[in-house]
Parts: C-alpha cells; structure tokens; sequence
C-alpha cells in the first residue's frame, strides 16, 4: 500500500509540474497575441470622419455703449464670392442678422464652411478728432450653425454659437 501511494503522489507531481508549464507557456502565448494584435496601426478607413459643418445664421450684437455702422460683408463659397455694402445703424443692445448672398432664396441661412467676413465700425469718434471712429475692425467666420458676434464697448468682438 505504501507503494501505490508513492506511485501515486508522484504521478500527481508530474501531473502538477506539467500543469504548471502549460500555463506558463499559455500565459506567454496570449501574452505575445496580445501583444501584436494591439501593437499594428489601424488601417486610416476606421478613422472617423471630420464632422460636416451645419447651415446656420450670423447675427451681430451690439454690446458696446455707441451704435455701430455694418459697413457690409463678403460671403465665399470655394471659388463664389459676393459682397455687399450696407452701413446698417445698430443701437445698443440691437441685433442685425445678415442675409446669405450666394443663396438668395435661402433668407438668413448660410450653407456649413461658408466664410463671412463682416466690417463694422462705431458712429461715435475719437475726441478731438471728429474724422476718426472709436473703433472699426473686420471679423471673419466659418459657418459651423448659428453664429453671433458679439461688438463690445472697446470696439473688440467675441463670436459665440447663438
């Protein structure tokens, strides 16, 4: 009986001992699949695709303490570019929309990646200098939804969605 137990548990270390290196050697196979399967680049077709820009609408707001003349804008599409010459007023606290140029029928809405280029100056001048406004500047936007730029007091702009 003593025999068949040494038998025993030395066939049950050998089974052990083998147990071991097969996970070993498993352990290290996974660990080399792993290993190349993450390590490749992904072909460029799984890159996303940038986003489209979406039509919108350009508003100017008038948030500085003196009105202010759109003396006009341009609208490019690729190679297409229009423009106009406006000199709107817009009081304090106003909103001016503009008007899409290439797309007469569409009203407001300009079409996604359109560039607007707009030109404003303040009615009020520089004291002591009745020939030079406050300010003026020329702000330009890429279409991507509705846009509102924003004039401050300073003459300075800030284009926000809305």
């Amino acid at each position: 009986m003593a025999a068949d137990s040494f038998f025993l548990t030395r066939r049950l270390k050998k089974l052990y001992y083998f147990c071991m290196k097969v996970r070993v050697i498993l352990a290290a196979l996974l660990s080399l699949v792993l290993l190349v399967g993450c390590s490749h680049k992904k072909p460029t077709s799984y890159m996303p695709e940038p986003p489209i820009p979406q039509t919108g609408r350009v508003g100017i707001n008038n948030n500085s303490e003196v009105s202010v003349r759109i003396a006009g804008y341009v609208q490019t599409r690729g190679t297409e570019i229009r423009q106009v010459e406006l000199w709107v007023h817009i009081f304090p606290g106003q909103n001016f929309i503009l008007h899409n140029l290439i797309d007469t029928d569409a009203g407001q809405l300009f079409n996604g990646g359109d560039k607007v280029t707009v030109y404003y100056v303040s009615d009020a001048t520089v004291p002591g200098n009745p020939w030079t406004p406050l300010f003026s500047e020329t702000v330009e936007v890429t279409i991507d939804g509705n846009l509102m730029i924003y004039v401050n007091s300073d003459g300075l702009y800030t284009v926000m969605p809305g």
